[in-house]
């Protein structure tokens, strides 16, 4: 099977970038500890939250018996960010926008021992690549209530995952239905890259300008200092425990609906994917699946949806 695919990303994306504050009365870097003190954050972090919802395209390939499953995919993906209003630290204004590469690969073995019943032992390899480039980011500060502008915040990430999984497939007594409850270990390595960038802060509290992009643009208003993202690398490590269920269901072999529902047990967090299959010819019909993931390896929310031509060939 071969399904080309495109359709739109929703992405919430969560993060505390690090940061040095100059102190405009003496211009000595003052450590990021104290940004409780200047007023600048809680813990000397800039705090961003934004959304970005644009397009995303990418190919599907699947190799299947009725023992073995093998399938890879890649996806590009392109979102414009707007400011988060649900975040903690409201952010007045913000721009730019993210591309990233994901891709996936994965194999799976079933022990048929009988017409109903097939242990199961799989592997994934999951990954991504991203940059981000937020533009006339304007939010107010925690503390002193100030304003504060940062024109750009530039970032790369990327994370690959290894997962182990075990399950048992429980055909049912309709059609080709069945049910899949399995657990699975992933080993996740994640890392951010961000480079230095230096913002802006208003210089009375609760005051935000008459036209906000004057400060953002330009920052022709009365500052209490800078505040320096401190370019930084990090790298997270993470072992994942989870547990899920996969209802299939199909209806005379041309509709499907196949159903993954996980719940992590680490990080609290759900990832559903639904994917419903229509054939109008015995080797072409139409795909669409929907994701909702919640943040697991990274911070962010990630909502989806996909559609593509399904082609289909049998050996």
């Amino acid at each position: 099977m071969i399904s080309p695919f495109s359709g739109q990303m929703n992405l919430q994306l969560r993060s505390a970038l690090p940061f040095n504050y100059t102190d405009p009365t003496t211009g000595a870097s003052v450590s990021p500890a104290i940004g409780r003190i200047t007023g600048l954050t809680q813990s000397g972090t800039l705090d961003l939250a934004v959304e970005g919802v644009g397009p995303q395209k990418g190919v599907q390939m699947m190799l299947r018996s009725d023992s073995l499953v093998i399938s890879a995919a890649y996806t590009r993906a392109e979102v414009n960010f707007t400011p988060l209003r649900d975040s903690k630290l409201p952010i007045e204004n913000a721009g730019g926008g993210a591309n990233g590469n994901v891709y996936t690969g994965s194999i799976e073995y079933y022990w048929n021992i009988t017409d109903s019943i097939a242990p199961m032992v799989g592997y994934t390899h999951t990954g991504f690549t991203a940059h981000y480039k937020v533009t006339n980011a304007l939010f107010k500060t925690i503390g002193t209530n100030v304003y504060e502008s940062f024109p750009v915040i530039d970032a790369d990430d990327g994370s690959h995952s290894n997962v182990g999984k075990l399950g048992i497939r429980i055909k049912l007594p309709i059609q080709s239905w069945s049910i899949t409850p399995y657990v699975q270990y992933a080993s996740n390595r994640y890392h951010i890259n961000t480079r230095p960038t230096i913002g802006r802060s208003v210089g009375q509290e609760n005051l935000i300008p008459t036209d906000a992009n004057a400060i953002v643009q330009a920052w022709t208003y009365d500052g209490v200092g800078s505040a320096i993202n401190a370019g930084s690398m990090s790298q997270i490590p993470r072992e994942d425990r989870s547990g899920g269920l996969i209802l299939f269901m199909d209806y005379n072999k041309f509709l499907s609906l196949n159903i993954n529902a996980r719940r992590n047990w680490n990080k609290g967090a759900w990832n559903v994917t639904t994917t419903a299959m229509f054939f109008f010819h015995p080797n072409v019909g139409i795909q669409t699946s929907y994701l909702y993931a919640e943040p697991e390896v990274t911070l962010t929310f990630n909502r989806s949806w996909i559609i593509g031509p399904v082609f289909t060939a049998t050996f």
